[in-house]
């Protein structure tokens, strides 16, 4: 679980506590941190918007943020959350949710090329990566089931 301390100011720090990087080393995440643009945006900030352009990968450090789907609340991201790694991955560059901050929200973001040699370089980074993917596209699909917008769950793939 990750807890912000506002005493932790090293963002290698910030990214050991969170589930996506505690596997890392402590020196790895150094390096990866002096990459990092550390941003703060103020409540009602849209801080993607679907359909844009992205080649940003962002953790929120502090705050909270609510995701969007065809302008449906589909779910609720705060400290060790992450978001813009399937614009940066499937190479098309572009949103498919929209993410807006409820609170201030202290973003710790990554561009494209810095996230990629990270991640090719970290197998344990990927690999937690693909299990917070796989766990985002189950829960769209029960969504699309409970919306009726497929025939039946048994359609869905495993």
């Amino acid at each position: 679980m990750f807890v912000y301390d506002p005493g932790m100011a090293d963002i290698a720090e910030l990214f050991a506590s969170t589930a996506l990087f505690n596997a890392v080393s402590k020196k790895d995440l150094g390096k990866l941190a002096k990459d990092v643009h550390d941003r703060t945006f103020p409540a009602g900030t849209a801080l993607t918007d679907a359909g844009e352009f992205g080649s940003i990968f962002t953790v929120i450090a502090t705050g909270r943020a609510t995701v969007t789907v065809h302008d449906v609340a589909v779910g609720s991201l705060g400290p060790g959350d992450f978001f813009g790694e399937m614009a940066l991955i499937d190479g098309t560059n572009v949103r498919s949710a929209a993410v807006t901050a409820d609170t201030e929200v202290r973003a710790l973001m990554i561009t494209q090329p810095v996230f990629r040699s990270f991640a090719k370089s970290h197998p344990e980074t990927l690999w937690r990566l693909l299990e917070v993917m796989v766990k985002r596209v189950r829960e769209a699909q029960e969504r699309a089931i409970n919306a009726g917008l497929q025939s039946s769950p048994s359609s869905a793939p495993n």
